[in-house]
């Protein structure tokens, strides 16, 4: 990218997929503030609801050690929270 007016690139792994989680996250708080009240069994619930609403590969059933829990789907995390 040097000298470029622009430049891009591509990121994957657990340190790419934190800044999604958190950002769903802040809008989970966001339309439902009660929720940040909740202690550890609202995190136990978020940590299920995420699993719950992610979208799953083909073939997947639950976690795989390549795509996690899946495709985060913040609106069906919304869903799923309500």
């Amino acid at each position: 990218c040097e000298g470029a007016e622009y430049c891009w690139g591509t990121s994957s792994g657990t340190s790419a997929a934190t800044v999604y989680v958190t950002g769903a996250i802040a809008l989970l708080f966001e339309e439902y503030p009660d929720l940040q009240d909740g202690g550890t069994d609202m995190l136990d619930n978020l940590k299920q609801w995420i699993a719950d609403s992610s979208k799953k590969r083909s073939g997947q059933e639950n976690h795989d050690d390549y795509y996690g829990y899946g495709l985060l789907q913040i609106d069906a995390l919304l869903n799923e929270a309500a």
